[in-house]
């Protein structure tokens, strides 16, 4: 790699770490030997202080800003990987939609509503109590 995008490399990465308060380090891919041996490939890994459900979406943008910049500048490739870098949004429609046809087949099925809402209350508590142990 060239010397000056060597720089930049690093100087985004100092970048990306300034501008996020939640990125607790970013490995230095030089000072780290995490450099391919014909030099064309090096990674760097971002460790957070929160947990990746808990990392907002500015965070990711912060980086792929910063990414983005550097690619156009340089013509550098790069890529993002890890779970903390994609965003998933939990719940929604498409869930509300399933309780919904599981307790009408419930309610066909067993011809009460106290018989089909009862797996789904239990079902629902089961949810909550599992989510409960997980956060703390």
């Amino acid at each position: 790699m060239q010397p000056s995008i060597t720089k930049d490399i690093k100087k985004t990465l100092d970048d990306i770490k300034k501008d996020d308060k939640h990125i607790d380090k970013i490995s230095d891919p030089y000072e780290n030997k995490q450099i391919s041996k014909d030099k064309t490939t090096a990674f760097a890994d971002i460790t957070y202080n929160v947990s990746q459900t808990s990392l907002k979406d500015d965070s990711r943008d912060n980086i792929k800003s910063h990414l983005k910049d550097l690619r156009d500048n340089h013509n550098v490739q790069t890529e993002l990987t890890g779970t903390g870098m994609t965003s998933t949004e939990v719940g929604g429609n498409s869930e509300l939609v399933g309780i919904i046809v599981a307790f009408v087949v419930l309610l066909i099925t067993f011809g009460s509503v106290i018989a089909a809402g009862l797996p789904i209350i239990s079902a629902l508590i089961g949810l909550a109590s599992g989510v409960a142990l997980l956060a703390y």
